[in-house]
Formats: C-alpha cells, structure tokens, sequence
C-alpha cells in the first residue's frame, strides 16, 4: 500500500505516492548510490522517473560498483521487503551458496527483477550537470516541513 502523506519530491517529478527515493537524500549522495526497494513502493515508471534505472544491466552496472558488504547489506534489505509467496518463490539459497558469493547475489537479484518484486533506485549519473536534482538530493529538510 502506498503511503498517502505528503511528501516532497524533486521539482518536475510526476506525482509518486511512495518516495523510496528520499532515502537516497540522507548519507553521501554520489553518482550511482544505489538502493534495493521492493516494486510496490515505486509509483512512476523509468521514463517518468530520474531515480529508476530501466533494466536490469543497469542495475548489474551498479552493483559492479558494490563492495561485498554493501551488496549483502542491500540483498538483505530487500529480502526483508518481501511478501510470504515471494520469499517461497524465490528463495535465496537457491542462488547464494556462501557469503562471498558475489555471483549467486546477482543471480537472485536478477529472479527477483523478473518475478516483478525488485525495484531500484539511484542517484543518476547526470548528477553533478543536473543543478535542481543535485540541490534537491543534497538538501537535508525533513519532508513536510
């Protein structure tokens, strides 16, 4: 279910009930911070969307860029997120056969991208040419306020 409060979005965005995004405002922002969020919380589509990436090898592109604890840190987030029937249907020691196994992380990412349960969102790459997103990525107001 989406969360109906009001939130601020960055200026030009369409409307987006959910904004898994503002979590990418507080830390370091930097070109291809990437974050794991489950598909029901995404209200735009790529084209609509500054923060989705439209395919899978672009999310792979991402996590190229991961350190081993990040990617298990984000795995984990994700599958924190997921319904009883997901978690059944793609299960991740079906693909993850130890902790380094970068490979198999990527290989249960990719299932759940095409089981519809994965969405990601990251900071663009046009970050530092695109001065209202990076403002906007960079500012630390609390939404609402």
């Amino acid at each position: 279910m989406h969360d109906s409060k009001a939130i601020l979005s960055f200026p030009g965005c369409k409307s987006c009930l959910s904004k898994p995004c503002e979590r990418l405002r507080f830390g370091y922002v930097f070109p291809g911070k990437l974050l794991f969020v489950h598909k029901r919380h995404i209200g735009a589509t790529p084209q609509e969307c500054p923060f989705l990436p439209a395919s899978f090898d672009e999310v792979q592109g991402l996590i190229d860029r991961e350190s081993l604890v990040d990617l298990v840190g984000a795995v984990e987030d994700i599958v924190s997120q997921l319904s009883a029937e997901e978690y059944l249907s793609v299960r991740q020691e079906d693909y993850v056969t130890e902790y380094g196994d970068v490979d198999g992380r990527l290989h249960f990412l990719e299932a759940l991208w095409d089981a519809g349960a994965l969405a990601a969102v990251r900071v663009p790459e046009n970050i530092r040419t695109n001065r209202p997103l990076a403002a906007w990525l960079q500012s630390v107001e609390s939404p609402g306020r």
